[in-house]
């Protein structure tokens, strides 16, 4: 029949937490008739308690049950063990205080339709966990879970966003966030960010693939991202705190990742089309990167262990940027300046390809070929040296030009070739 929605059968579904034997409502869907009544919280008070809804705002309706839960401003309903709903709104309002969700420990909340923590203006909705022992959790068993307000974990305990599927989503909105102050948040779904995302003093882990659009920040603790990453926002370190990649990922056109005390660990591959920083932290690179913008080591490091195809700049700026291992193809700008090194260690190549630009601007930095191969570069890379060290502990052998206007030249090697001459080079 049109307009009728399917009913919902209760049953009681015992999970198993060590310690702790927990009964928790799970929805199973049958044929029949359900109209989408909202169901109104009139005071604080706990979920399960019937008292605490009712099919009117103002109480002048019948009890209900919340299948569709709206709570109200003011009202703080906590969930203590399990609760299932198809939808469920936490309020705000701008003359009052906003409503509130209170996930208490090993508490359950399982979403069959959707779930939308509304953010208006001023004061946000607020879906919180609290107290410590076994972290609560949502579990989604919808296409999308909606969050448009904060999302505060208190308590030792932690929170876990579950999912019955893995195309499951959850949309962090503008205005919309996810903070732990203590406990760990673990995110099982999809997820796509357009609000904040703070660790700050708790870990946060993205098990799925994740997209961002907006702020994620290690501040306090740790973030680690399990699946693809696309970053279009900013994901950076704030604190003395870990950010790992263990999937491939991308920063796009306007993307920024910067370790601004901490480290960011990228143990997939990384294609770079917009900004990555060590601008006081570490980056560290394990896979293949492809950078077609600008990386940066501004006062921290940056390491590559893998192979490296850039179109873009590489720039030591204060920091260090060493290539340990794998094939370097420079068709772009690699620079030592503003005190910074550059260093090619003897497990990394560099690529017969190459016809870019190695330079060294700065009078306190320099750049050192310690690479393995044979260091023959047939499409004529370029060196410019303008001031500082550009120390050469390997053969090279280019068929582009060299520039000296200033700056020392060391040689430690049998042959150094450019198509301008052959060491010792002219200035």
């Amino acid at each position: 029949m049109q307009g009728e929605l399917e009913m919902s059968i209760f049953h009681n579904t015992q999970y198993f937490v060590p310690g702790l034997m927990m009964t928790v409502l799970v929805a199973v869907m049958t044929p029949g008739p359900l109209s989408a009544q909202p169901c109104y919280s009139q005071r604080s008070g706990d979920f399960a308690d019937p008292k605490t809804w009712n099919t009117e705002r103002d109480g002048s309706g019948t009890i209900c049950e919340p299948n569709y839960a709206v709570i109200q401003p003011g009202h703080v309903v906590y969930v203590e063990t399990g609760a299932s709903v198809f939808s469920l709104t936490v309020e705000d309002a701008l003359e009052c205080t906003a409503g509130v969700l209170e996930m208490r420990p090993s508490a359950v909340l399982q979403v069959s339709v959707a779930i939308d923590v509304e953010y208006d203006l001023a004061v946000p909705g607020i879906f919180k966990f609290v107290g410590a022992g076994t972290p609560g959790e949502v579990r989604a068993v919808s296409n999308a879970v909606t969050i448009s307000g904060p999302f505060i974990v208190t308590g030792g305990a932690g929170a876990k966003f579950d999912s019955d599927s893995i195309f499951h989503t959850i949309h962090l909105l503008a205005g919309g966030s996810i903070t732990s102050d203590s406990g760990p948040v673990e995110i099982s779904p999809i997820l796509q960010n357009n609000g904040v995302i703070d660790a700050t003093s708790g870990s946060i882990s993205i098990t799925r693939s994740f997209v961002n659009n907006a702020t994620v920040r290690a501040t306090g603790g740790d973030v680690t991202i399990s699946g693809e990453v696309e970053n279009n926002g900013t994901i950076l370190t704030d604190g003395n705190n870990n950010l790992t990649i263990s999937g491939s990922a991308i920063v796009g056109s306007g993307g920024i990742l910067n370790a601004k005390l901490g480290d960011i660990h990228i143990e997939g591959t990384m294609v770079n089309n917009g900004v990555i920083e060590a601008s006081g932290g570490n980056v560290v690179f394990y896979d293949n990167v492809t950078n077609l913008g600008s990386i940066t080591a501004d006062i921290g490091k940056i390491n590559f262990s893998g192979s490296v195809f850039t179109k873009g700049s590489i720039t030591a700026d204060g920091g260090n940027v060493s290539f340990s291992d794998g094939n370097v193809t420079n068709f772009g700008t690699i620079t030592a300046t503003g005190r910074g090194d550059v260093i090619f260690d003897t497990g990394a190549t560099l690529s017969s390809e190459s016809s870019g630009l190695f330079e060294v601007i700065y009078a306190d930095s320099k750049m050192v070929f310690n690479h393995g191969g044979d260091g023959t570069i047939t499409k004529g890379a370029d060196f410019s040296l303008e001031a500082g060290l550009m120390h050469f502990m390997k053969n090279l052998k280019t068929n582009g030009g060299y520039r000296q206007t200033g700056g020392t030249i060391k040689v430690e090697a049998e042959k150094v070739f450019t198509a301008t001459g052959s060491y010792p080079m002219p200035p």
